[in-house]
């Protein structure tokens, strides 16, 4: 289970719990009294276990959660943790729980909206996806084949397409440092079709390695050419703080570079193999070094 699938079992059982607290305080009102005491045996136990959830989830997921989101989770655990210390009861044991879990779960859901969170995802599930393809599907590898054997351009735009279909408008930069549109090759326009057809718009540069002692310094030229990039972001719908070094290759590459972060942001090494071998013998290649060929 993903942290976000966690979050959203705990999100529907703060959620059940408020709507029997609602219940709750609606008969209550009518009779004058908590008769059976639904507060202390049930709702205020329920807290607690949600309490616990969130504790749990909490020391699990804190470098998973987005930034923004993460101080409300810690302060709500702390606050709620000592409530439930000091034993609350009643009526307003209820309030003192239900009130800070109800105001936490809408200010926690605004934020996990965060565009650069839910993009960041998507472009892993598009690079995922498109390299599985390759490993399943005869005829996209074969489609892929013929873009990688042609040139540079046919490949960045037959992955431009691919991650379309996964909610990514990729484009790259432009000597005047301005958006290009990796199908078309024009300058790309921010309008309504964009936005429309897309959850966010990703800078890439894509890179056809031919030869694996290249991979180093293909990827190296990829970096110089995103620095290019001067367009101001597009806040809320650009994936700003994340760029996409992605290496096309026959087989799969064993020296691609590891992903680093410069000037906040963060440059990312996919490798696309037209014609992957099997793991295992990757794993022999990795083991023994890439060939200098």
């Amino acid at each position: 289970m993903t942290w976000l699938q966690e979050w959203k079992a705990i999100a529907v059982r703060i959620d059940a719990l408020l709507q029997a607290t609602t219940l709750y305080y609606q008969s209550t009102a009518r009779v004058g009294a908590d008769n059976y005491g639904v507060a202390n045996l049930d709702i205020i136990p329920a807290c607690r276990a949600i309490v616990e959830d969130l504790t749990t989830f909490s020391k699990c997921y804190e470098t998973f959660v987005p930034p923004a989101a993460w101080p409300l989770l810690a302060r709500l655990v702390d606050q709620l943790t000592d409530r439930l210390t000091s034993r609350p009861g009643g009526l307003p044991g209820v309030q003192g729980m239900i009130v800070p879990l109800s105001v936490f779960r809408a200010e926690f859901e605004f934020h996990l909206r965060d565009v650069s969170a839910v993009v960041r995802n998507l472009v892993v599930r598009a690079f995922t996806h498109l390299q599985r393809l390759l490993i399943a599907d005869s005829s996209v590898q074969a489609v892929w084949q013929q873009a990688y054997r042609k040139d540079e351009p046919t490949c960045e735009r037959l992955g431009a397409a691919h991650l379309l279909a996964h909610g990514i408008w990729a484009f790259k930069a432009s000597e005047a440092g301005e958006r290009t549109d990796l199908v078309l090759g024009t300058h790309l326009v921010f309008n309504a079709q964009v936005e429309s057809a897309a959850e966010g718009l990703v800078l890439t540069e894509w890179k056809r390695v031919v030869k694996p002692a290249e991979t180093v310094k293909k990827a190296e030229e990829a970096v110089r050419q995103m620095c290019r990039y001067s367009e101001s972001s597009l806040a809320g719908f650009e994936l700003a703080t994340d760029r996409y070094v992605v290496l096309v290759s026959y087989d799969l590459l064993v020296n691609v570079p590891t992903d680093f972060k410069e000037a906040g942001i963060t440059y990312h090494h996919v490798n696309v193999a037209v014609a992957p071998s099997v793991p295992s013998r990757v794993a022999r290649r990795r083991r023994r070094g890439e060939p200098k060929g």
